[in-house]
């Protein structure tokens, strides 16, 4: 409870911040709704991602479940998710809560393994997401470095860290002589080790579905580019200069990536203070408000889960979620 209150006196403090430089303007909220078409094609978005990643979900468990899982059930669990996900920040988040909804679905699921999914599932959106920068950084490369040395500075980063998750999307296709040995070392290490095996080992299984994998690929570059087109054509109308659907894969991922730590409720504060950055790079002011458009749009959605998380016949207490949390470290 603590934890949680000083995650959301950091956002506050941001917010409070923002609001004083002038960097924030609620007025904005307001008139969206002189451009109907963007917030609805903004909304559209939304709701379609979240179809698109309970589909993804459904093919990373189904690799283990003999069981069907409907689509349907698997959307509502990953509505909850996000219900949660926006009210409650830090370690136990939506994921938890809807890993515990998911073994209703099938008991013969481990925790460890639906863990194990949940992780890959956030991975390769993440993964498709810094794709996506680095592809249209490279693209706009020269243009990138002409306009600022931070831009470029930008495009690097972007580089990097894309880097870094091909590598871990290369891992999981090594050889079963080398996976032996990783798993071997990690039951060396004392207390950890062996939930640390067990969720390594579950994951490799999850990664001998090769073409599963792929096509969940597929589902996140897709999801992906509905985000940054959708946030793209939901704030273009209060831009104060032209900002290029190029230039906007370039800058907008790296924003959703700081929102994707857990360090306040939907990127409260954190996201607001990263986009109003980020968009100062391409010479866009009001970045902070502009982020509050999408940032209140997808909460609003997002709390539509509280209705199958009560419609649900068994619900879950958040107690639950947390003892998950702390068992799986």
């Amino acid at each position: 409870m603590i934890k949680t209150l000083l995650k959301f006196l950091f956002a506050g403090l941001i917010i409070y911040w923002l609001i004083a430089k002038g960097q924030l303007d609620f007025s904005l909220l307001l008139q969206t709704w002189h451009f109907k078409a963007s917030l609805f094609v903004m909304i559209g978005v939304i709701v379609a991602n979240i179809i698109l990643t309970s589909y993804r979900w459904k093919l990373l468990v189904a690799t283990h479940s003999k069981d069907k899982l409907p689509i349907k059930n698997m959307i509502g669990l990953t509505w909850i998710g996000c219900f949660f996900s926006s009210v409650l920040p830090g370690a136990v988040t939506g994921d938890f809560i809807k890993l515990l909804y998911a073994r209703d679905l099938d008991k013969k699921l481990s925790k460890t393994f639906l863990l194990s999914t949940i992780f890959l599932d956030r991975f390769l959106g993440l993964f498709a997401l810094l794709g996506l920068a680095s592809f249209f950084s490279l693209l706009d490369y020269k243009l990138l470095g002409e306009k600022s040395a931070q831009l470029t500075h930008l495009a690097h980063v972007n580089f990097f860290l894309f880097a870094i998750c091909l590598g871990f999307f290369l891992v999981l296709f090594v050889p079963k002589f080398l996976q032996k040995k990783v798993l071997d070392l990690f039951l060396r290490f004392p207390v950890i080790g062996t939930r640390l095996e067990k969720t390594v080992r579950e994951t490799w299984i999850v990664g001998e579905q090769k073409k599963t994998l792929l096509f969940c690929v597929f589902i996140s570059l897709g999801v992906q580019t509905l985000s940054v087109f959708g946030f793209w054509f939901l704030i273009t109308p209060f831009l104060n200069t032209p900002l290029t659907l190029a230039n906007a894969f370039t800058c907008i991922p790296a924003g959703f990536v700081t929102i994707a730590i857990p360090i306040s409720p939907a990127g409260l504060g954190v996201g607001h203070l990263a986009f109003a950055k980020l968009f100062e790079f391409f010479g866009v002011t009001g970045g902070a408000s502009l982020f509050n458009i999408y940032f209140i749009l997808a909460v609003c959605i997002n709390i539509i889960g509280v209705i199958p998380y009560l419609m649900y016949g068994k619900r879950h207490s958040l107690k639950e979620a947390s003892e998950l949390s702390e068992s799986e470290g």
